[in-house]
């Protein structure tokens, strides 16, 4: 066997093992990109999960998130401001759903299991009164996204 030949095998061999270890890297990407995903949308549920165990483990809260949402002008202003307070959480962690979906490709099912979430606690009496007057400090994407849930 002549040289050329042996150096040709090399280049083939060597080709070859570049190209194995291309595949080998892009389904590490691909499974790193999934429980990345996975990972995120486990935060967001654990987070929302502490955002309603706020509420139903305070009575004065509980209170207020039922009050308010059915009738804000029944609350005094410490009330009021328990209430804007936690519905501008609770939104926040939506818009924060919204933003990893669009940004880095989460499932578009995640968000429309959200939508009758949001129907329920903005499309009340005082969401829809707190949204009016707060959706100008969220993302103008998710602000639509909730605008059309609405309507």
């Amino acid at each position: 066997m002549n040289w050329e030949a042996i150096g040709a095998t090399a280049e083939m061999l060597g080709a070859l093992a570049v190209i194995i270890s291309l595949l080998y890297l892009a389904s590490q990407v691909r499974e790193n990109t999934v429980a990345s995903r996975f990972s995120r949308y486990d935060s967001f549920v654990r987070t929302i999960g502490d955002f309603r165990s706020s509420i139903f483990d305070n009575e004065t809260l509980s209170r207020v998130w039922e009050v308010g949402l059915r009738a804000p002008s029944e609350l005094d202003d410490v009330e009021s401001t328990r209430l804007r307070l936690l519905l501008y959480n609770g939104v926040q962690l939506l818009e924060s759903l919204h933003l990893q979906l669009t940004q880095s490709g989460l499932d578009k099912e995640i968000w429309s299991r959200q939508l009758p979430v949001i129907s329920r606690i903005i499309g009340s009496s005082g969401g829809r009164e707190w949204w009016s007057n707060h959706k100008v400090e969220f993302d103008r994407s998710f602000v639509d996204a909730v605008d059309d849930a609405l309507s």
